[in-house]
């Protein structure tokens, strides 16, 4: 439950952070709006994986991650509800590290 915890919080926030970026909002203020940690070099690493992160899959991805909550709470097994998440969650990979992955229906 804690790493669906954290995955679940972190999507979140770049959510969040791409909505305000797009508005103007930088900085410790971003920061603020978030709940991320008021430190510069965060702030910084945190702003560029905003711009790198893909609005279109932060959506999809957001509902996976309520309906593998879902799921584990109502008796799903972590391990395997995990795994699934993970796979379904390669949307937000680059291309590059997407290739690697093996395909699903292959054996």
């Amino acid at each position: 439950m804690r790493l669906l915890f954290l995955l679940t919080r972190q999507i979140r926030m770049l959510i969040l952070g791409k909505a305000l970026s797009r508005q103007g909002v930088r900085g410790r203020d971003l920061a603020a709006a978030v709940g991320f940690p008021p430190f510069p070099s965060l702030i910084e690493k945190f702003q560029g994986q905003i711009a790198r992160f893909p609005e279109a899959a932060g959506r999809g991805a957001y509902g996976k991650l309520l309906s593998a909550d879902r799921s584990m709470k109502s008796g799903g097994r972590p391990g395997a509800v995990l795994e699934r998440l993970v796979l379904d969650l390669r949307v937000l990979a680059p291309a590059d590290l997407r290739s690697l992955a093996p395909s699903r229906g292959r054996s």
